[in-house]
């Protein structure tokens, strides 16, 4: 009797460890897929945007529009002017030059995951690139 309950508890055991490691890494996954997705939204909506309206107008449309979501963004445009649309700003240490030069990347960043989207417009061959900013609580929500 001793024997099969032992038994029992090593294949839950067994069963229940991976789950909850598939189950942390789901949602870490959700989350960054998020912020790609809200990313690539705004840079889209930038590049139809920007050649008519100025960055901050941008950023102040935009801010308005997110007033419900948890993540930060940030607009940053090439003369390295950031305006905060939503959430924290970006600090002056965190280097943009990939996001600059078109790649669009996550990494890590104090506090959680940064993921960035460029846009370079067509008319002035600017690049603008978009922040968005999810937090560890995010990444390990689930």
């Amino acid at each position: 009797m001793l024997v099969a309950g032992a038994v029992t508890a090593m294949v839950v055991i067994a069963f229940l460890i991976p789950l909850s490691l598939l189950t942390r890494d789901l949602a870490a996954d959700r989350a960054t897929t998020a912020g790609q997705n809200e990313a690539e939204a705004i840079a889209q909506l930038i590049a139809l945007g920007a050649p008519d309206t100025d960055t901050t107008s941008l950023a102040e449309s935009i801010r308005l529009d997110r007033s419900q979501h948890a993540t930060s963004l940030i607009i940053i445009t090439s003369d390295g002017t950031r305006s905060a649309a939503y959430g924290a700003p970006v600090p002056d240490e965190e280097n943009l030059d990939a996001a600059a030069n078109g790649a669009s990347f996550r990494a890590a960043v104090p506090g959680g995951e940064a993921v960035y989207a460029p846009v370079l417009l067509p008319n002035t061959g600017e690049t603008i690139v978009v922040r968005v900013f999810v937090t560890d609580e995010s990444l390990t929500d689930g």
